[in-house]
């Protein structure tokens, strides 16, 4: 099978089976008229949320297209090796749009997409209220949505109770939050919410019948499927999650780069 080189400018587009594959090459070469550019001060962007993130033996880094207007979320493996990423397009208010993201395959040794993208919707206040997936034919699938308290944090994420997706709720302290300090890209609650998140309360949405009508009910479990603690150091920089289940207790380090 043929298998172009994997890179971070090299992703693909390929069927499940793997039976072709298509690869894009990007070049700075050449001139596209953007009227909307002028709008975006790109260079003040990168400099606020250009940073490296060691998070689970796994690193996260920011980077800008050519364009200015595309921000490349990569994301390494414990040996280095970008095995994802997601494609942040904006528009000319500053807002993401939508999300395409390429994770690695082995059927063609590259970083390829599912024809799938991420669609955003924000509320009045111009938070994030809406992740849907959708697919290169508009078919809509999966709708998370977004809800926050009163000092502008994530409280709650979840998606349609039909679903059977889990639920997760969020509590906070009272400080700034380190990733609002460096104006990361809006796309979760870690990001979008304005202090720093403390617990984690994750539950299962699941679907049970009616007696008498037959008909399903949705509900959110009681029961916690796992929830996580988190701690800060001096620097009010996330240091460490302990995360409890019914089964374990697991501890994950955390580390920020950031790059000047």
């Amino acid at each position: 099978m043929w298998a172009p080189a994997r890179s971070a400018r090299n992703p693909a587009t390929m069927p499940a089976d793997g039976s072709w594959c298509i690869t894009f090459e990007f070049s700075s070469i050449g001139y596209v008229k953007d009227d909307e550019k002028e709008d975006i001060d790109a260079d003040e962007i990168l400099e606020e949320i250009f940073y490296e993130q060691d998070i689970k033996a796994k690193r996260i880094k920011y980077s800008w297209d050519d364009s200015k207007l595309i921000l490349q979320k990569n994301y390494y493996d414990a040996d280095n090796l970008n095995f994802k990423i997601d494609s942040l397009f904006y528009n000319s208010h500053g807002q993401i749009d939508y999300i395409i993201p390429y994770s690695y395959t082995d059927f063609c040794n590259c970083l390829y997409n599912s024809n799938i993208f991420l669609l955003m919707e924000y509320n009045e206040q111009e938070f994030l209220s809406k992740l849907t997936d959708y697919d290169s034919t508009n078919s809509h699938f999966l709708t998370q949505t977004f809800l926050y308290d009163n000092n502008n944090n994530v409280e709650q994420k979840y998606y349609p109770l039909e679903s059977g997706l889990s639920q997760y709720s969020f509590e906070y302290d009272a400080k700034n939050s380190i990733y609002q300090k460096i104006n990361l890209p809006r796309i979760d609650e870690i990001s979008i919410s304005n202090n720093n998140i403390t617990r984690v309360i994750v539950k299962q949405q699941s679907m049970s019948w009616d007696d008498i009508t037959g008909d399903p009910t949705y509900t959110t479990s009681e029961y916690e499927l796992y929830s996580s603690i988190f701690t800060y150091d001096s620097l009010d920089y996330p240091s460490q999650e302990i995360r409890y289940s019914s089964t374990s207790i697991d501890t994950f380090g955390y580390k920020i780069i950031l790059v000047e």
